[in-house]
């Protein structure tokens, strides 16, 4: 894989929460963490919050609030208790507006839900700007194997159906890049057209909705707002440095996000496992911001479990992405640990020093011997017993002086 092209920085904080913005991008900044999280028929504000501060324990720097109903105590939650910087989906607030209404009313609709959202204090913002008209009316010919996998952009593109207009978000985009340059608010830009299949990655029009995003971002940067670009989602492996090297050539301003992203579209029931796989290969290429997949990404909520053993999962990935830029000194510390068997050192250095805690006391592993993987034949307490009689032997043999012949006359 070649060296990552550089990423630019930039900080997460709505000035009016009076707190130290968080960093994201920058070159030699590891790729950020972020999870998603929202309320739903399933789940309830304890369930979520107890989501959020576990990802506050795990080096998460991100939370997005998906919550689609009108609900918005989760989101009051996360902007009075967390540290994280949180951000909003509005595309959400035009349920009502996709039923049907003009285009003023949706404009209005949209634009009064960021304005209360960025008063409110939320510290960047998830929009489906960048679906135009022109490329939404070739969306039907299109030959997308799943033709719209967004939310927001799914009712972004009903309004601009049911209205016959353009996308609301461009009729007010010149009154949020005001509003966001005032209150230091990050544009997240997320694609409608983004693949929801591995088969759809480079798809014509998803690379046409790229390049009207391109656009945009510029306006912003030139407006002195900062952005992302929510790029990668379903991709294969073999094309996610393909998609970075993209995004850095059409965004150069912007800091690059990814959903998993997902390799594969069968891990049914294990797309936490393949979005890991995804995210690590992604942080290889450069990626800056990884939001965590869960393994009902595609078919439910996620419980609290869940999502504890895919934030793992993603703390991995960004981990293996750090050892192969050399900074191993964790791993290091940790295979030093294992050649002594010292079971409370390797716990600690661990990716989750709970979980390797409670697996070594599950198993009685004791400090100084061998687990039952080896039990007498652990190659780590044998080498040391032959280092110590070793030492023993070179302690106890005599070395006999060195002969001196007399010098011949």
């Amino acid at each position: 894989m070649s060296e990552a092209p550089a990423s630019p920085l930039l900080r997460l904080g709505n000035r009016l929460r009076g707190r130290d913005p968080l960093p994201l991008g920058g070159s030699g900044l590891a790729p950020r963490l972020g999870l998603l999280v929202g309320l739903g028929a399933t789940t309830s504000l304890e369930v979520e919050l107890s989501k959020v501060t576990l990802a506050e324990r795990s080096g998460v720097t991100t939370v997005t609030d998906l919550t689609t109903s009108r609900d918005d105590r989760l989101l009051q939650s996360l902007l009075s208790e967390s540290e994280l910087a949180v951000g909003t989906v509005p595309a959400y607030s035009l349920s009502s507006a996709a039923a049907g209404g003009s285009k003023e009313t949706a404009a209005r609709t949209l634009y009064s839900a960021i304005e209360r959202q960025v008063l409110l204090g939320v510290d960047f913002l998830s929009i489906h700007s960048s679906l135009s008209r022109r490329v939404a009316e070739r969306l039907s010919a299109a030959r997308r194997t799943i033709p719209v996998t967004s939310r927001g952009g799914a009712l972004v593109l009903q309004v601009m159906h049911n209205a016959a207009v353009d996308n609301p978000f461009r009729t007010v985009f010149e009154d949020l890049l005001a509003l966001c340059a005032s209150h230091g608010v990050v544009l997240s830009f997320v694609g409608t057209l983004r693949p929801g299949s591995v088969v759809d990655s480079f798809e014509t029009l998803h690379l046409e909705e790229l390049q009207e995003t391109a656009e945009l971002t510029e306006r912003a940067h030139e407006a002195g707002v900062a952005t992302m670009v929510e790029l990668l989602n379903h991709v294969p492996l073999s094309s996610i440095e393909a998609y970075v090297k993209l995004g850095r050539s059409l965004f150069p301003h912007s800091a690059l996000g990814a959903l998993g992203p997902t390799p594969t579209d069968i891990a049914v029931g294990l797309d936490d496992v393949a979005g890991a796989i995804g995210a690590a290969t992604a942080a290889r290429a450069g990626i800056d911001w990884i939001n965590v997949v869960t393994a009902g990404e595609h078919s439910h909520l996620p419980s609290y479990e869940e999502t504890a053993r895919a934030l793992r999962y993603f703390q991995l990935a960004a981990h293996l992405s750090a050892v192969s830029e050399g900074h191993d000194s964790r791993d290091r510390a940790l295979s030093a640990a294992r050649a002594c068997n010292d079971w409370s050192t390797m716990a600690n250095m661990s990716i989750d020093p709970q979980l390797a805690r409670q697996v070594y006391a599950e198993h009685g592993n004791r400090q100084g011997a061998a687990c039952s993987m080896c039990k007498a034949t652990c190659p780590l307490v044998r080498y040391r017993r032959i280092s110590v009689h070793a030492d023993d032997h070179r302690a106890t043999t005599i070395v006999s002086p060195p002969i001196v012949r007399p010098a011949k006359t």
